[in-house]
């Protein structure tokens, strides 16, 4: 009963998350209707199968004490995102209990303490007391859940009302979204990066830009190895004397390459390549073992970028923060994903990062959702889907280090282990004081 109630659930819950990946799939031309559904299938399989210690440790230790598996929940909860989080191949952090409260954004600060991952174990803690209080007509046990709950929220309102970051210089940024479609005809994308792109880089220089950032896109040309591609983009950047954060991909239009920095006078001086994908997703899902974050300056800002999805996985973000950087930016093409779900996920895994990381973050998407977000998660104004147009962004960059970007991981992880330890160790200490009793 409990494998058949497991399997339902997956379907439901992970159908419903990655509900959007088959027609994603064929839509950009990368799988036909049966590969992408077998790949979705796949993917749903999988994430049921990293879930799985949670009704199985929960119903071991049920059979012993309903009240130590409400107890030990929360932790067996967060053990499962964990673990879909970290494996395989570097894991698919993807509807994450904690992300559910970036709409209201009080309960979601204290990622600043211990990630996303603390605020599922938070909003785990509240389910078990409710459910505990009611199992028990414990008044006490309903005030409890009450109190923790008043809690995590006072401090998001401390967070959002009274703190304030210490700030360094501030820049003007220019967030491109260009609007490149996947796998086009050779025309359009000369008419994309030698027409459009340079219109757009002129109007921002023009609006009083200080950087400009092209969002990730697929391109053809190679800077660096395309003499003409380089030279067109060089002199434009000398023109206009604002840097340039632009594209430099790789032959294949499809794989995430790298983002490179052009300085006042058009020389590259910041380069960061592709680390890390998600498998079965992306292309090149998976990670890259021997390349790191590195961290670039525009405007006397040192910031870092994340490329696509890199944007959902925390240690990266923590890595640029523990390198000095103080601005993020996430360059992203989205364009094969459509206009649905999957964006507001991917725009609200900036966010968290911002919170955990008590960092400005800049996001400019090929095809939406762009914005510049604030190191409480607030968005700004949002380019959405399929816009082509340029959103001016005021950011500053921020000092000092959350404790989460510090500590990392760790208290969940621990959590995560004396949960699965208690369901499996106190039952059997229960069982043999209860042998000894007799």
């Amino acid at each position: 009963m409990v494998l058949a109630g497991h399997a339902l659930f997956s379907l439901a819950f992970f159908g419903g998350l990655f509900h959007w990946l088959p027609a994603a799939l064929q839509d950009s031309g990368r799988s036909s209707a049966l590969t992408a559904y077998a790949a979705s299938m796949g993917l749903i399989s999988l994430q049921g199968l990293l879930t799985l210690p949670f009704p199985l440790l929960t119903r071991f230790s049920a059979r012993f004490s309903a009240d130590l598996a409400l107890a030990c929940a929360p932790g067996l909860w967060i053990l499962c995102e964990i673990l879909r989080s970290r494996f395989p191949w570097g894991g698919i952090p993807w509807g994450l209990l904690g992300h559910s409260q970036l709409p209201s954004l009080y309960l979601a600060q204290a990622a600043d303490l211990g990630g996303a991952f603390l605020v599922s174990f938070l909003l785990a803690v509240v389910s078990s007391l409710i459910v505990l209080g009611f199992r028990r007509g414990s008044l006490r046990l309903q005030f409890a859940w009450a109190v923790v709950l008043a809690l995590a929220v006072g401090y998001g309102f401390y967070r959002v009302l009274f703190w304030q970051p210490a700030r360094g210089e501030g820049v003007t940024a220019a967030l491109v979204q260009p609007v490149v479609q996947s796998a086009a005809q050779p025309e359009h994308y000369a008419s994309r990066y030698f027409e459009a792109l340079p219109a757009l880089y002129q109007q921002a220089a023009l609006r009083g830009a200080d950087w400009v950032i092209f969002a990730q896109a697929p391109n053809p040309y190679s800077f660096g190895s395309d003499f003409y591609y380089t030279g067109f983009w060089k002199r434009q950047v000398q023109t206009y004397g604002i840097p340039l954060l632009l594209n430099g991909a790789s032959p294949d239009v499809h794989r995430p390459s790298s983002a490179l920095l052009l300085d006042r006078r058009g020389e590259e001086a910041y380069r960061h390549d592709w680390i890390q994908t998600i498998p079965w997703i992306s292309p090149a899902g998976g990670a890259s073992s021997n390349r790191s974050v590195t961290v670039g300056e525009v405007a006397g800002i040192r910031f870092s970028s994340l490329i696509g999805f890199e944007a959902l996985f925390a240690p990266l973000a923590r890595q640029a923060v523990r390198e000095g950087a103080n601005l993020l930016v996430v360059v992203s093409d989205d364009s094969w994903l459509g206009d649905g779900a999957a964006l507001h996920h991917l725009l609200n895994a900036a966010r968290m990062r911002a919170i955990e990381m008590r960092k400005p973050v800049l996001r400019s998407a090929n095809s939406g959702l762009t914005a510049s977000i604030d190191p409480w998660g607030r968005s700004g104004p949002v380019l959405g889907p399929f816009r082509q147009d340029v959103l001016l962004a005021e950011a500053d960059g921020t000092f000092g280090r959350s404790i989460y970007s510090i500590i990392g991981d760790w208290p969940c992880l621990l959590l995560a282990a004396a949960s699965a330890a208690a369901s499996l160790l106190a039952p059997r200490a229960m069982k043999a004081r209860a042998d000894d009793s007799q």
